[in-house]
């Protein structure tokens, strides 16, 4: 019977156990991938925010920054990378983080 090993040389057991084992070791360290991933993530309680920016399609909201030609305008928000909320104001994010941080 052929068994295949792993990078390292190692040979997982009969289930698959060393394999198992090292996803669960990187299911623990999602935050910390989280904060390599995005360096310049601010942490607010219990979020992991960013600052985003994207075109939105439509006018602007408020008369005062949209024109009659306007098809798309840009938006400013925060959105936290562990459980994905969007906000206007850092003070409007949730008490609670569905993410777990």
């Amino acid at each position: 019977m052929f068994r295949s090993k792993r990078p390292g040389g190692e040979a997982p057991d009969s289930v698959g156990f060393l394999w198992r084992q090292e996803a669960m070791s990187n299911t623990e360290s999602r935050v910390e991938t989280l904060s390599n991933r995005y360096p310049d993530a601010e942490q607010i309680g219990p979020h992991l925010v960013i600052d985003k920016t994207q075109w939105v399609p439509g006018r602007h909201p408020d008369p005062h920054r949209g024109h009659s030609e306007q098809t798309e305008y840009l938006e400013h928000f925060y959105r936290c990378t562990l459980c994905g909320v969007e906000v206007l104001h850092k003070r409007d994010l949730p008490e609670s983080c569905r993410g777990g941080a």
